[in-house]
Parts: C-alpha cells; sequence; structure tokens
C-alpha cells in the first residue's frame, strides 16, 4: 500500500508527463509540417493490418478484465477497441489496391473517410465510457447501462459504416482552398478532447495504471487528430502517415495500461492466494488452539473445586421478549403482578451440563436428579430475588451475584453462592453459565458476627449510659464537698492556723482535679458519638477563633497560621476541641519566655496534613506513644497541671475521623504534633 507522499509524487510525475507529451507532440508536428515526405499504398496497407491487431488486441484484454469486474467504463472501452479493430480492418480492406475498383467512392474520398469513421468511432465511445461512469456514480444501480444496450448499440454502429462505405458515394475529403487540409478531423478531435477532460475530472489517473495509459492514449488520439490529420493536404504525405503512426501509439499506450493493470490485479490475486492460505493455516492453528482450549476447559469444569453448571436459556429469553414486544414497559412490576407467568418462564429453563461439585452441593447423583429436584431445591428463594433475575437477562445483562438459601434433595438445608455469566462472544444470549460455592458456613459466622456486633452496640451504649449516670452520680457529691470546702475557708479561715488551711486548700484541688477527671471521661466516652451533621468547616476561620480564645485566657503566647488553609467536611463538635488542646499543650508543656505555636498546612492526594509545631519543653523518643494513652502522664501534677486525658481524646477524635496522630520531637527544643486526615472525612 503506498503512502501518501508516494501517491503526491506519482501524481506530480503524471501530471509532467502528460505537460511533456503534449509539448513533445507539438513540437514534431513543427518540426515535420514542412517535410517533402510521401508514402504509399503498401506502406498505408502494412500500418492499418498492426493497428487493427492492436486494436483487437486491446479489446480483448479490456473484455476480459470487465467479466472479472463488471464495470461500464470497461465495457465500453472494450467495446470501443474491438469495433474500432472491425473498422481499421474494413478500412484496411478497402484501401487497399486489391479492392480499390469495387467501391462507389474514389480511393481519395474512401480512405480518409473510412479513417475518419474508425477515429470518430473510438472518440466517441470513450465520451460515453467517461459519461457512463458519471451516470453511474450519480444514479447508482438505477444508472448502471445493461451489457446488451451497449452491444447493440456498438454494432449497428460498426455495421451502419460498413454498409454505408460500401454502398454510398462520399464527397471529397481534402480542402486546400482551407488553412487545414482536412477539417472535417475536427469532429473526432472535439470528442477525444471532452473524453480527456473527463477522465481528467475523474481523477482515477492518479493512482490507476490503465487510467493513466488511457488518459495518455485520447491525448495522442486528441493530437494527432486536431494538428496532424487536419493538416494533411493530400493522401500519405507526412502529416497524414504521422497522423496514423500516432494512432497506433494511442493503441499501444492502452495496451501497456492494459497488461500492467492484469500484472498488478495477478500480482494481487497471488498476494490473496498467500493470504488465504496463511489465513487457512492459522484458522487450522485457531482450530487446535480451541480444541486444546475446549479440552482444558472440560477438565477445568469437570474438576473444579466449585459447582459448575450450564443452562440454555433460548426458550426464556424468546418468552422474555414476547413480554416486552406487548408494550410493557416496567417488567419488574409486570413479573411481580404475574406469579403464575414467572414460574412457567423459570420452568422453560434447560439444564445443561453439571459437574461433579455442584452434584455434591446439591445432594445429587446426577443433572436428571437435579432437574427433577428443581421445585423442592428452589423453593425458599424470594420471589422478588427470582424477578430481579429475570429483568437482569431481559435487559441485556451479562453477569451478576445472587445469595440464596436452598434445600438439597438429601436434607440439608444451605446457603449458596451463584455468578451467573452469559458468554460475551454471544450476540443473542443463549447460554448461561453459573459457578457456585457452598456458604454455608460463612453465612453462618456472618450472622454471627453480626449478633455479636450487636450485643457489643447495645453493650457500649450500655456502657456509654453507665458512665455518663456514675459521673453525673460522682459529680454531684463532689460539687457538694468543694462547695462546703469553699464556705469553710470563707467563714472559717481566720479561726484556723495555717495548716487547717493548707489542708482545705488541697482538699479543694483535689476535689477540683476529681471533677476535671470525671469531665474528661465522660468527653472520651462521647467522641465518635453523632453531635452534629456534617458541615463544611473553614479551618482558617477556626483555627482565628481558637487563636481568640486563648488571648482572652491571657495567655502571651505567639501563635501563627498560614494564610491558605482548607475546608472540610467534618463535624464541628469534634474538629474544634481536637486542635484547641494541642495548641493548649504547645503552650502549657513550655518554659521559654515566649511560648510559640506555628500552625503548618500541606495538601496531597486524598489527604490534609497539619501539624501544630511548639517550642516547648519536648518528649523523649520512647514516649512518643505513651503519650496517648488515657492518664498517662509525664510530669507531676506540680509542674504541669492537667488530667492527662487530652491527648488520649485528641486520638479518639483522629481514629474516628479516619486520620492518623504522631509526635516527632526533641527533648528540650520544642514538639511537633501531626493529624492527617482523609478528604472527604467524616
Amino acid at each position: 500500500m503506498p503512502t501518501n507522499q508516494e501517491i503526491e509524487k506519482q501524481v506530480k510525475f503524471r501530471k509532467y508527463t502528460y505537460i511533456i507529451l503534449f509539448g513533445a507532440l507539438l513540437v514534431l508536428f513543427l518540426l515535420l509540417r514542412t517535410s517533402n515526405w510521401q508514402g504509399s499504398t503498401q506502406l498505408h496497407t502494412i500500418m492499418e493490418v498492426v493497428a487493427t491487431l492492436l486494436a483487437g488486441i486491446v479489446g480483448i484484454l479490456t473484455y476480459v478484465r470487465f467479466r472479472s469486474r463488471k464495470d461500464n467504463t470497461l465495457l465500453f472501452i472494450a467495446t470501443a477497441f474491438i469495433g474500432t479493430s472491425m473498422l481499421d480492418g474494413y478500412h484496411t480492406i478497402v484501401t487497399s489496391s486489391v479492392f480499390a475498383g469495387l467501391f462507389p467512392s474514389v480511393p481519395s474520398s474512401l480512405i480518409p473517410w473510412s479513417w475518419n469513421a474508425s477515429r470518430n468511432f473510438l472518440a466517441l465511445l470513450l465520451f460515453l465510457s467517461w459519461w457512463a461512469w458519471r451516470r453511474e456514480t450519480r444514479l447508482g444501480d438505477k444508472g448502471r447501462i445493461s451489457e446488451r444496450s451497449v452491444y447493440i448499440t456498438v454494432g449497428l454502429l460498426t455495421l451502419g459504416s460498413f454498409i454505408f462505405f460500401a454502398f454510398f458515394p462520399l464527397p471529397r475529403a481534402y480542402y486546400p482552398e482551407f488553412f487545414f487540409g482536412r477539417p472535417e478531423e475536427f469532429i473526432s478531435a472535439g470528442l477525444f478532447l471532452g473524453a480527456l477532460i473527463g477522465y481528467l475530472k475523474k481523477g482515477y489517473w492518479k493512482q490507476s495504471h490503465f487510467e493513466h495509459w488511457l488518459v495518455i492514449s485520447i491525448l495522442i488520439g486528441f493530437m494527432g487528430q486536431t494538428i496532424f490529420m487536419s493538416s494533411s493536404f493530400q493522401l500519405f504525405d507526412m502529416m497524414f502517415d504521422s497522423a496514423h503512426l500516432l494512432k497506433k501509439m494511442s493503441y499501444i499506450a492502452v495496451l501497456i495500461g492494459s497488461i500492467i493493470s492484469i500484472a498488478h490485479l495477478f500480482r494481487s490475486e497471488e498476494k490473496h492466494k498467500e493470504e488465504l492460505e496463511e489465513e487457512i493455516i492459522n484458522r487450522k492453528k485457531t482450530e487446535a488452539a480451541l480444541i486444546s482450549s475446549e479440552m482444558e476447559y472440560r477438565q477445568l469444569f469437570d474438576s473444579s473445586a466449585v459447582g459448575n453448571w450450564s443452562r440454555d436459556i433460548t426458550v426464556l429469553r424468546s418468552k422474555l421478549d414476547g413480554i416486552k414486544s406487548r408494550g410493557i414497559k416496567d417488567l419488574d412490576e409486570y413479573l411481580s403482578k404475574h406469579p403464575k407467568e414467572v414460574h412457567d418462564i423459570v420452568g422453560r429453563m434447560v439444564l445443561g451440563e453439571v459437574n461433579q461439585t455442584a452434584l455434591d452441593i446439591f445432594g445429587a447423583k446426577s443433572a436428571e436428579e437435579i432437574r427433577k429436584g428443581f421445585p423442592k431445591i428452589f423453593a425458599k428463594i424470594p420471589f422478588k430475588t427470582i424477578i430481579g433475575f429475570l429483568v437482569t437477562i431481559a435487559e441485556g445483562g451479562r453477569s451478576w451475584r445472587m445469595d440464596i438459601k436452598c434445600d438439597t434433595l438429601d436434607g440439608r438445608h444451605i446457603a449458596i453462592r451463584n455468578y451467573s455469566t452469559i458468554p460475551a462472544q454471544d450476540q443473542v444470549p443463549q447460554m448461561m453459565i453459573t459457578n457456585m460455592i457452598d456458604i454455608t458456613e460463612s453465612k453462618q459466622h456472618e450472622e454471627d458476627l453480626m449478633k455479636l456486633a450487636s450485643e457489643l452496640k447495645r453493650s457500649n451504649e450500655d456502657l456509654e449510659s453507665y458512665s455518663y449516670a456514675v459521673s453525673h452520680d460522682l459529680k454531684t457529691p463532689l460539687r457538694t464537698v468543694r462547695s462546703f470546702v469553699s464556705f469553710l475557708i470563707e467563714d472559717y479561715g481566720e479561726k484556723l492556723d495555717k495548716t487547717g488551711v493548707d489542708y482545705l486548700t488541697r482538699m479543694k484541688a483535689a476535689v477540683t482535679h476529681m471533677d476535671n477527671l470525671i469531665e474528661d471521661v465522660l468527653t472520651l466516652s462521647r467522641v465518635g458519638r453523632k453531635i452534629s451533621d456534617l458541615e463544611a468547616i473553614d479551618t482558617k476561620k477556626l483555627f482565628q477563633e481558637i487563636l481568640l480564645e486563648i488571648k482572652e485566657t491571657g495567655s502571651k503566647a505567639k501563635i501563627s497560621i498560614p494564610k491558605e488553609l482548607p475546608i472540610i467536611q467534618t463535624q464541628n463538635a469534634w474538629i474544634r476541641p481536637l486542635f484547641h488542646n494541642l495548641i493548649n499543650n504547645g503552650i502549657k508543656y513550655n518554659k521559654s519566655k515566649l511560648p510559640t505555636v506555628k500552625i503548618e498546612y500541606q495538601s496531597s492526594v486524598g489527604e490534609h496534613l497539619f501539624s501544630v509545631v511548639d517550642n516547648g519543653i519536648g518528649i523523649e523518643k520512647k514516649y512518643f506513644e505513651k503519650i496517648f494513652s488515657l492518664f498517662e502522664r509525664l510530669h507531676s501534677r506540680s509542674d504541669f497541671e492537667g488530667t492527662g486525658a487530652g491527648l488520649a481524646i485528641c486520638k479518639k477524635i483522629v481514629d474516628n475521623m479516619g486520620g492518623k496522630i504522631w509526635v516527632e520531637s526533641t527533648l528540650g527544643e520544642g514538639s511537633s504534633f501531626f493529624v492527617s486526615l482523609p478528604k472527604g472525612n467524616k
């Protein structure tokens, strides 16, 4: 297959060929027009015999091509050259010295006019060959001209020419008083010109070897008639013989085109034959591979640990298509209201092959037992499941999964998982293949887990209620103790010595600490509970509000936040205490003159990464995990106040959001707490 560049190069070369040929013939005419050459009747007869043979060969070759590829263009060209061969032969005979006295016209008229008849005939049919192509292109098969019409038309024209020259005297053919000695040649010249323009516009010459050489032939014929033969002023002069020679060259051009085209046709057929042989070999290989694959499939089907069975659904689909053809749009609703029809449709499925594993699952000894036991085996399948299965098939579904419970033929109650598929290569689904596994044990485990989960949920709810009740009950006496301690200090502080006041002060601090512990335990128990719906939280605004709250407590710490912070979907009730606690820790566990906390943020694929960086006291590496446990303290309350529950609450909040929290720190240099939250977190 030639490339576009090669085609463009070929088209350019052929254009130059036509231009050079036109110029060469024009130059040849100018060189020969003053020649005194004088031929003879014998030379003329020899040239016309050659022309007759050439035209006949061209016509036969073209006709052979037409028989292999029915084309109006080839038909007209073939009959044109065959008819021209006859007329050239007739012209040869009637103009020879043997038959010169047997015709009603003198040789000086008979020879030129019989030549002109042959040229007009060929030029007309070549023009008609282009016209027939254009008609067929416009009208399609309706525009095709029948072979019979072409044969009759060509035959009548040829026969008419024979009769005309045999019985009618001809006028003179030469007109020396005119600039052109034979003006009648312009009739065929005009037809040749029309054919030339038509074939050039047609454009097939750009790729077709035959039509390229045909264009060359028509161009030679046009030049031969226009400037050579029209400039002849007597029989057998230079222009006369030159025109006859050019006629043979035009025939040879078409002959070359035919030979090249036939050679390409044979080459193409040979290539096609090779491709066909290769295709046959490949097909045999494919068939062998399919047989091998079929054997492997059969072995896999029979020996598989998965239950395999096939079902013919041709009749089932036919019934479903019949329902849809009645104009029923909602098949699901229709089938739900017609249970008898559903059972009838399902009963149309024909069980195909069944492997041993499937027989064992159903407790059967043969496929026939399964066929007979269908009603018992599948009696427990929910009606909606059956309808869903039928609708899936009707709507062109190719695969689906169903978990069903059924009774086996040997009295067991089992659960099976069906994976059903319709082979993709079936344009009209006919066969359904089902793979199934016994999931009775896994279903039982699943049900046990669901029961356990339900019990755990209930236990957690009970525990939360208990924690809340206990915490509430504990806080009530604590509030009483704290109140009375406050009263004692206020009312009897002056009557007590320093030791008594110190005892009361310590008692009040202990009660306050106990109250804080209970509050933190309550907070920890509530983490994860849906207090509010998800909402879009502008974290920049959130950090600004936290900073304002901290400043209102009188803190002199320097806290900075980045310019760009995200909006995340979460619960404000939990995201706020998370960051509030982390920032407060950075200020609280800090001995520097100016406590500094810096908020940083990075966005990556699938997550938001926040970090809270402080210049505090730092943490030893061995305590990185320990600090997130409940009531784990690294320092005494006299050094740093707190309950030891803050980071445990932070960790539970982050875990519930599906994120991660960790710390990186150097003792004495500060800490960095990292919070990674998934995008779209809850």
